[in-house]
């Protein structure tokens, strides 16, 4: 006895071929938004950043989360077989992500008559693990150290070739005498915090202005966000008696200090360097208006992502090391970066920078 064969759908599809398509078609959609939705945030980050909050905090996340999808978009497409473009999409988003956080060649290179060397550090929560070590190995032409009062004297007890003059929480070395240090008296922060200084060293024949820089840690701003904080600043009433600002009012701020630092530094007439925690990542606002004409010398001649910050944690998104580039060496006109590296290994809160520069 002959059996008819299963009914078919209307347009003569097999239902099971029905719930592949629609499956089908339910995961290209997944992987067109996570494409699309990728490339508007990393572009929002990049010309918005800190000017809108939500994008701020994500500044300072590690930016591995935004390949946490494909953990889920990758099987998906195996499982719905995919047409090719789907996985060109989620090869394409590697792609975007590792031009969103680079990894640089180090392709530095210049020459000229005028040579520096210069290192920075932050030389606060070294956990005891000191720079020292890391200063005599590369034996910069000046250091600019940052949260170190009262290290100043220490510095120059152990190098006594070496001039030292500290300014506040800002300390200085250098080969060449140090003409003159002092804090500037604006921009400060919150009304009363400085947050550089400048020194002036006669090097060569010419006089240069070194800058070095701390702008203020975002964590007291982040910590705003915990517990029920997130849901307050939504709301738009989360400020803290600590300085009365909510955290978008407190990126506002940060927003306008960098905006002003950066105009003190375009009038600078003297060849200079701004080095320094200038803590904001590479990818927000506040990067683009304080490098803006200055030369990174990390971008220009580093090699590999030169992550700096946190240094002390074990993040497993991160394979245990650092997530955050915020630790700088800029260069103002006229200099090339020849060299620029990370301190590789000390498990302080922030890892040194080193960077060899050359100017006509």
């Amino acid at each position: 006895m002959n059996h008819p064969p299963e009914a078919a759908l209307p347009g003569g599809d097999h239902p099971t071929d029905r719930w592949a398509g629609i499956l089908r078609w339910v995961v290209m959609a997944m992987i067109l938004g996570y494409t699309l939705g990728l490339v508007v945030l990393i572009l929002a980050m990049e010309f918005i950043g800190e000017r809108w909050w939500p994008l701020a905090v994500l500044l300072y996340l590690p930016q591995g989360i935004f390949l946490l999808p494909l953990i889920v978009l990758a099987p998906a497409a195996l499982l719905a077989e995919a047409p090719i473009r789907a996985y060109a999409m989620l090869a394409g988003c590697v792609i975007i992500y590792f031009l969103h956080v680079p990894f640089f060649p180090g392709l530095g290179g210049g020459s000229g008559p005028l040579k520096l060397k210069v290192l920075t550090n932050n030389y606060a929560q070294n956990h005891g693990l000191r720079i020292e070590p890391f200063i005599d190995a590369e034996d910069p032409d000046v250091v600019a150290l940052e949260d170190a009062p009262g290290q100043a004297r220490v510095l120059a007890r152990e190098y006594p070739g070496r001039t030292v003059l500290g300014e506040g929480q800002f300390v200085l070395m250098s080969k060449a005498p140090v003409k003159s240090g002092a804090l500037l008296a604006w921009p400060r922060w919150r009304g009363g915090t400085a947050v550089a200084a400048v020194f002036e060293v006669p090097w060569q024949g010419r006089e240069l202005a070194i800058y070095t820089v701390h702008l203020p840690s975002p964590r007291g701003d982040l910590a705003k966000l915990e517990g029920l904080g997130l849901i307050k600043e939504l709301a738009g009433r989360n400020r803290r008696r600590s300085d009365d600002m909510s955290f978008g009012e407190a990126m506002t701020a940060r927003v306008q200090l960098a905006r002003d630092l950066a105009g003190v530094l375009a009038r600078e007439n003297r060849p200079f360097i701004a080095l320094g925690d200038f803590n904001m990542p590479p990818d927000g606002y506040v990067h683009r208006v304080i490098a803006s004409g200055l030369t990174d010398c990390f971008e220009k001649a580093g090699r590999g992502f030169g992550f700096t910050f946190p240094c002390d944690r074990h993040n497993p998104l991160t394979l245990g090391g650092p997530w955050l580039r915020l630790d700088y060496v800029l260069a103002g006109p006229g200099w090339r970066a020849e060299d620029c590296r990370v301190e590789a290994g000390r498990r302080s809160k922030h890892r040194a920078v080193v960077a060899t520069l050359y100017s006509n």
